[in-house]
């Protein structure tokens, strides 16, 4: 059943990219079935590392990453939008990040929504060596 958007509300689902999923085909076909379905937007999740209270949830199961993810999707999808909740900034190069996501942005013809935030898990903060203080070592500019 299509969502009623007689009211103007937009319907979006979270793909459960972060929740062990084992076969990465599904997701996909889930972001496939979303579309089809109404469905306004498709989101996902984003973490480096199965640490912390992610790593006690998933074990050894994947966390997929969340651009690939969209990127498959994208192909796969003609009006759907494409987003992150959120990307932690911390862990990515800035410059590297936003060149992909660019990408991605012109490969879907514009569908795609970045939500970032900063990060709050701390076991994985610490993996990557990862901060959120002004001119403190991140991994992207840490000294050699």
């Amino acid at each position: 059943m299509a969502p009623d958007r007689s009211n103007g509300v937009k319907f979006g689902w979270i793909l459960p990219n972060n929740w062990g999923v084992t076969r990465a085909a599904d997701l996909i076909d889930l972001g496939v079935r979303a579309e089809s379905l109404g469905y306004d937007s498709v989101w996902v999740n984003h973490h480096v590392l199965n640490v912390g209270y992610v790593g006690e949830r998933l074990g050894d199961r994947p966390y997929y990453d969340a651009l690939t993810t969209l990127t498959w999707i994208a192909a796969r999808t003609e009006r759907l939008r494409l987003g992150t909740s959120v990307l932690v900034l911390p862990y990515l190069n800035p410059l590297v990040l936003a060149k992909a996501v660019a990408t991605l942005d012109v490969l879907s013809g514009g569908r795609v929504t970045l939500g970032v935030g900063v990060g709050t898990l701390p076991a994985e903060n610490r993996a990557l060596a990862a901060t959120t203080r002004p001119g403190a070592p991140t991994p992207t500019n840490r000294s050699p």
